[in-house]
């Protein structure tokens, strides 16, 4: 392999990490954003629509959640 694909894979191997680390922020501060929303609406006595945003999200971070250990899983298998 030669210095400047090593350099490159290096970068580009980089650069991922930053995406994943955006996400990952994402993912959180849209959860939380979330769980704020779902306490206004039941201090504001809307406990129907404050349950459908709990149900979405509990669906939404179970989804996540799997895809996420589904990648570790074959992650640590992998050499």
């Amino acid at each position: 392999m030669r210095i400047k694909d090593y350099i490159y894979a290096k970068r580009l191997v980089e650069n991922i990490g930053l995406l994943g680390d955006f996400s990952k922020d994402f993912v959180i501060m849209t959860a939380a954003i979330w769980v704020f929303v779902i306490i206004e609406f039941v201090y504001m006595k809307q406990v129907v629509a404050a349950l459908l945003l709990l149900f979405v999200l509990m669906i939404s971070l179970s989804m996540i959640t799997y895809e996420y250990s589904k990648y570790r899983k074959k992650k640590t298998k992998s050499p």
